[in-house]
């Protein structure tokens, strides 16, 4: 019995060993799975973790790049402007001086006419007091209006040149702060290409950390690539910001360039406005110039109208007392002395032989002598009391008004040899 007991009390206890093992084994096998299975999770997040971070690395490299893309388009389009202002700018100064060449040169025509219509204006009041003064002085007022007019326009033409000239100067002035500007553009977006690719290079090893994790078959190894990846990863956003910054600012200086490029643009419209003016001012004063050239030669042609109605008046009252004193004088031959005389027939007198033939022998019927008539003395005259003669026409020309020992004498007749003045007479 007691040894029975003893054998089933061994039993049990085996029994109970057996459980006990039995239980320490499934309770390794359970904290081995929940210690496998919490290593495959930490292993899990890590490389989780290091996509993440491979992925915000990569979110960062895309923004720099895409702010990058458009500052470069910037850039270009900053340049573009920088030599667009640049040659709106030199345009613009071009035209400036044109507009001022054309507005000096309409002054100095314009101060010309305006004294050539003042001198015309005192030559027409100093006219003779003739029919022709009075267009004369018209003529010379309707030029000084349009002088006036001509330097009107061509001070106005001044101005405009002036306004030219003065935005023409402050849109020189711009260029230079477009030109910097676009230099320093440049030189942030360099700075910036710089970081971009460190930001590259950071990205590419985040990503390969990520990599090195993902495929680690252990866990602390994981880890240790997910911190990298981590690193490299904060590296990257570090750059992209410094990119995004620079780019940024180059950004903001493309804003400034293209304020200033309108505000060139509109300066250099403004010019060629100006000029626009001074050249539609040019061609009035020129209009005016022409009108008033016009005017002086037409009072010029009248005063020398008035002037020759002078001169045609003073000499018929010459002709007229010449007429009257002639046709009051009284001839008598001189019976001795230096005349011509009947019986002497020759005398040399101012220069000249004289002598004599008769209308008794020549009559002289186709002799064209208006009032013909022979006077007491026998001399045959015109009707103006001229003596009639005759010469050689090469030495005294017919119709010629010729001193004689006898009196004052007309040529009517030729015939004569060369020198010699013939007295027609009735002796």
């Amino acid at each position: 019995m007691t040894t029975h007991r003893r054998q089933h009390m061994t039993s049990r206890r085996r029994h109970a060993l057996s459980f006990l093992l039995i239980c320490a084994c499934v309770g390794l096998a359970i904290f081995i799975s929940i210690a496998v299975s919490h290593d495959l999770q930490v292993r899990k997040e890590a490389v989780t973790e290091a996509k993440a971070q491979s992925d915000i690395a990569e979110s960062a490299l895309s923004d720099a790049q895409n702010v990058m893309h458009d500052a470069s388009n910037k850039e270009y389009m900053v340049f573009s402007k920088t030599k667009s202002s640049s040659d709106t700018a030199n345009q613009a100064i071009g035209e400036a001086e044109v507009a001022n060449s054309m507005a000096s040169k309409a002054q100095a025509r314009a101060d010309e006419i305006y004294e050539k219509a003042m001198e015309v204006q005192a030559k027409a009041e100093a006219a003779p007091d003739y029919e022709g003064k009075n267009e004369a002085k018209g003529w010379a007022l309707i030029s000084l209006n349009a002088a006036n007019r001509a330097r009107n326009n061509a001070n106005f033409a001044n101005q405009y040149a002036n306004v030219a000239m003065s935005k023409s100067t402050l849109t020189a002035g711009k260029v230079p702060f477009v030109q910097i500007a676009y230099q320093e553009t440049k030189m942030l977006l360099n700075d910036a290409n710089v970081e971009l690719r460190s930001t590259m290079e950071a990205q590419n090893r985040a990503q390969n950390k990520a990599n090195e994790a993902a495929n680690a078959s252990d866990t602390s190894v994981a880890k240790s690539k997910a911190a990298e990846a981590a690193t490299y990863s904060a590296e990257t956003k570090e750059r992209a910001s410094a990119v995004i910054d620079k780019a940024s600012k180059g950004q903001d200086i493309y804003g400034d360039v293209v304020k200033t490029s309108g505000s060139i643009n509109q300066l250099a419209s403004d010019v060629t406005n100006a000029k626009y003016q001074v050249q539609q001012h040019y061609n009035e004063t020129f209009d005016a110039i022409d009108d008033a050239e016009s005017a002086i030669q037409s009072s010029l042609d009248a005063i020398q109208q008035a002037e020759e109605q002078e001169a045609a008046a003073i000499e018929a009252e010459k002709q007229a007392e010449l007429e009257a004193e002639q046709a009051r004088a009284v001839y008598d031959v001189p019976n001795s002395g230096d005349v011509l005389t009947p019986s002497g027939g020759v005398c040399y007198y101012n220069g000249h032989k004289e002598t004599y033939y008769s209308e008794r022998v020549l009559p002289g019927g186709a002799l064209d002598i208006p009032g013909r008539y022979t006077d007491s003395n026998g001399l045959v005259r015109d009707a103006d009391g001229y003596i009639c003669v005759a010469t050689d026409w090469s030495y005294i020309p017919k119709y010629s008004i010729v001193e004689t020992s006898l009196g004052l004498g007309k040529v009517y007749d030729s015939g004569c040899p060369y020198g010699v003045v013939d007295i027609y007479t009735n002796w």
